[in-house]
């Protein structure tokens, strides 16, 4: 009995391994280590990466708490004074890209950008405070610069950095007010489990990948057989959000064009208001667009899920100039720059991908890079204007 316990163990074990190997050698953009885990306030671990956040208190005394990139326990605290004296502060809100997703903090876009303003133009340090939670979108800015109200002065700027994924239908519906049900905590501990163990496997990770993308094409499979059983199946036909994923609405996916425009609508009408504010503050507003992969060439190998924009009815980023435009916002648009470097690197037969593997939306170290460099000029003339 032990002896065959002892086998089928060891047979586990070899079979396992081998299955790694295998999965590592044909798969080696999942090789890379993929944890993602939030551990406190202050620092979440993407793709393996400390990502430490700078945090506003709010109380009797405001100030800024934050950590910066290597580990350390120690804070470097700024009180109001501080922000008040300092010329040019510059707030950026944003989600997880401004949140560095799967890169250090000195390899953010906006890390960049401080680090080549500080290079080429100012006797005093530029710093760039970024206030960004992953999953945060425009609504969570609004609350922001209300809560920020005390620290933010004339002069200073602030930076919005606009995903595509922000236009949603929960940002501008009245909120869901049934009791939220809780997982169990057989369920927080296995999923813990997966987070901690499992993903350390590049073996595991390619089940996860595979279970993923196989669970959406069988999605796209049925309400497509039952279209065409009931013969109103064309191109995109009611494929609804399997055709354009998170950016239905930005892109208004075919059959969600009226609700995406009320959307668009209700977000243009808060970025009004929201820029009449700034104005009467005297403050600097200007929105960053961060790019995804399915507006740039030779990434098709990112767009897993077969995320077609043929089913959109609506050019997001025409959408967005022209409502920046009518208000007189700056945007910063490095979706071009993408393009760009897309291409030369594919004339080279040498590809550098900009963005993470099988991730649409958040870019690697070269995409942050690219918009850094973006966010730099923009800077760079606005504070040389002002000095």
């Amino acid at each position: 009995m032990k002896k065959n316990i002892f086998y089928f163990i060891l047979s586990f074990i070899l079979i396992f391994t081998f299955l790694e190997i295998i999965s590592k050698a044909f798969y080696p953009e999942l090789s890379q280590n993929q944890i993602h885990k939030y551990v406190d306030e202050f620092r979440t671990i993407s793709k393996s990466k400390n990502t430490w956040y700078k945090k506003f208190e709010l109380s009797d005394e405001i100030y800024v708490k934050f950590r910066h990139h290597k580990n350390t326990s120690e804070f470097y605290n700024e009180n109001q004074a501080n922000l008040i004296e300092r010329e040019n502060n510059i707030f950026l809100f944003g989600d997880s890209v401004t949140g560095g997703f799967g890169v250090n903090l000195q390899d953010t876009f906006f890390h960049h950008a401080e680090d080549l303003l500080n290079e080429n133009l100012f006797k005093e340090p530029i710093k760039i405070y970024s206030i960004a939670r992953f999953g945060d979108n425009f609504k969570d800015m609004q609350k922001g610069i209300k809560n920020m109200s005390e620290i933010i002065k004339k002069n200073d700027i602030i930076l919005y950095q606009f995903n595509f994924n922000d236009i949603v239908e929960g940002n501008y519906t009245p909120p869901n007010t049934e009791p939220q049900v809780q997982p169990s905590k057989i369920k927080i501990y296995f999923n813990d489990l997966r987070k901690s163990f499992l993903n350390h496997s590049s073996f595991f990770r390619l089940l996860q990948h595979k279970a993923g993308t196989f669970k959406w094409k069988l999605q796209k499979i049925s309400i497509k057989n039952l279209i065409i059983k009931q013969e109103l199946f064309k191109k995109c036909g009611n494929l609804g959000f399997s055709s354009l994923g998170q950016y239905t609405y930005s892109y208004g996916a075919k059959q969600f064009e009226d609700k995406s425009n009320k959307i668009w609508d209700q977000f243009e009408k808060e970025l009004i208001s929201l820029n009449n504010f700034l104005k009467s503050k005297e403050l600097k507003f200007a929105i960053i667009i961060s790019p995804i992969s399915l507006q740039i060439p030779h990434h098709e190998k990112i767009n897993h899920r077969g995320l077609n924009f043929d089913c959109s009815t609506i050019d997001a980023r025409q959408k967005i100039a022209e409502i920046v435009n009518k208000q007189s916002i700056d945007l910063i648009d490095p979706t071009d720059d993408f393009i760009r470097y897309a291409e030369i690197t594919n004339q080279n037969d040498n590809i550098n991908l900009l963005f993470h593997p099988y991730d649409t939306n958040h870019p690697n170290e070269f995409g942050h890079l690219l918009i850094g460099k973006k966010l730099y000029l923009y800077l760079y003339n606005v504070l040389k204007s002002q000095s």
